[in-house]
């Protein structure tokens, strides 16, 4: 099931084009968990099972420690989204008091990513 669900579509994005997205990875990542978690204490031998505990555990804790859950806390974090509160810095340094937000909008009626993104730049600059 491993092989089927998830090595296929890795192997054919990197031959032909990628079709594994986040939601897709979402999806089968969390039934392919839990068939490990529960296929391993069905195997009858105790040193092996054991060994594959452990090393389950191992991984996760090697996660943990590699990826930004616990590194933000030692180092600076890593800003993947716009980065607001550096704009708002440059903007306070400069002679221009003034900015401007601009978001396209398809829904004429009402415009909610404008007044989403009024929100959290007055919720950064009252902070």
């Amino acid at each position: 099931m491993l092989f089927l669900s998830y090595f296929i579509p890795l192997i054919y994005g990197y031959i032909f084009e990628p079709i594994i997205l986040h939601k897709y990875i979402i999806f089968v990542l969390i039934p392919i968990i839990l068939i490990i978690s529960i296929l391993v204490f069905e195997i009858k031998n105790k040193i092996l099972r054991h060994f594959l505990i452990i090393f389950l555990i191992f991984l996760n804790l090697g996660n943990h420690l590699t990826e930004s859950t616990l590194k933000q806390f030692f180092y600076k974090r890593v800003n993947f989204n716009a980065d607001f509160n550096a704009a708002f810095e440059i903007i306070q340094n400069s002679g221009t008091k003034k900015m401007v937000l601009y978001g396209e909008n398809n829904n004429q009626d009402q415009d909610f990513y404008g007044l989403a993104l009024l929100n959290y730049v007055q919720f950064i600059l009252k902070s």
